[in-house]
């Protein structure tokens, strides 16, 4: 239930600020430790808070027009965390895609020493 509120707490400061700025951008980027679909996970089964968390997310981003930056791209892969033959892309970028930002190439990096995950840069 944690993880549900700290996503309804995020997503309600977004709006609230982009309320009161109204040319405000968006970009918000990270672990979200939840898969948003089938294809982000391999091996992996979601659990009921984890549905709940997803439903929200997407509702948000939908809400605040949020595009996901390597969907956008990539219809498959980008595993950002395996471990034991599980696959999950667990932390994405979503940004508002009709504003003056201009999103370079959207890729993962696998090659970080000191992290369990790969990072995703655009």
């Amino acid at each position: 239930m944690i993880m549900i509120l700290v996503s309804l707490k995020v997503y309600e400061h977004i709006c609230n600020t982009t309320t009161k700025y109204k040319d405000v951008t968006i970009i918000m980027m990270g672990d979200f430790n939840v898969t948003l679909n089938p294809v982000d996970r391999i091996a992996r089964n979601q659990t009921k808070q984890e549905k709940i968390c997803v439903q929200r997310i997407k509702e948000n981003n939908i809400a605040l027009e949020l595009t996901d930056a390597y969907r956008e791209k990539y219809e498959t892969g980008g595993m950002t965390w395996i471990g034991r033959g599980v696959g999950s892309r667990l932390d994405m970028i979503f940004y508002k895609k009709n504003t003056t930002i201009q999103l370079g190439n959207v890729k993962l990096v696998t090659d970080l020493p000191y992290s369990d995950h790969y990072m995703v840069t655009a």
